[in-house]
């Protein structure tokens, strides 16, 4: 990805989403904040090639500034990143939070969708969903 204006705009909203995601999920409960940036609401539109376009960016610019943050990826923050950036783009995303059991130990995961497809997060087979909700603009 280049760095344009528009990228390096897209970037900083990224960073500044990323902080305002550590402090609510540090200082409140997750579910806490979740539930404020999710909506009981199903929208059924269709994303433009543009918006599909925005949406790789967003994703792009959350693998990149990730490692920054983290020593590793963390599935839960990453999702909350992009729920809340995406959000604040008028585009609907889906948030998940599954669990599987492997050789007597539980995993947990969280990943994002648009229509059913899988945008940060994958792979998620194997996961029982615990959590689906819809992030769109209010």
């Amino acid at each position: 990805m280049k760095l344009t204006k528009e990228n390096s705009d897209l970037f900083l909203k990224i960073i500044l989403n990323w902080g305002k995601t550590v402090l609510r999920v540090v200082f409140t409960q997750p579910s806490n904040y979740i539930e404020s940036i999710t909506s009981k609401n199903h929208s059924t539109e269709q994303l433009s090639p543009e918006e599909w376009i925005r949406v790789r960016k967003v994703v792009k610019g959350v693998h990149k500034i990730s490692p920054l943050f983290l020593k590793k990826r963390k599935c839960l923050m990453e999702a909350l990143i992009v729920l809340q950036t995406l959000k604040k783009q008028g585009i609907a995303s889906d948030f998940r939070l599954g669990v599987k059991k492997e050789q007597d130990q539980f995993s947990t995961h969280a990943w994002v969708e648009i229509k059913d497809r899988t945008i940060i997060g994958g792979p998620v087979s194997g996961y029982t969903e615990l959590i689906r909700t819809r992030c769109i603009q209010r």
